[in-house]
């Protein structure tokens, strides 16, 4: 079952006019999100895994690991 805040977001986004792909039907709603940072030579850099799809990394967590590489 999708958390509460996950449906809140798609409920924000439908009200706002938009409307999930019919494609959606075959998705994984159920799919954890995350975020990687990998660096010029394929290194890992930074990974954040999602426990929910609605989480994300902080900002300034990404904005310190791209500069480690020089970004």
């Amino acid at each position: 079952m999708l958390k509460l805040d996950v449906m809140g977001r798609y409920l924000k986004l439908m009200i706002c006019g938009w409307l999930p792909p019919s494609k959606i039907k075959m998705s994984d709603v159920y799919q954890l999100g995350g975020d990687v940072i990998v660096d010029a030579q394929c290194r890992l850099i930074y990974q954040f895994r999602s426990h929910d799809p609605s989480r994300r990394p902080a900002v300034c967590d990404l904005i310190k690991a791209l500069r480690k590489i020089g970004i």
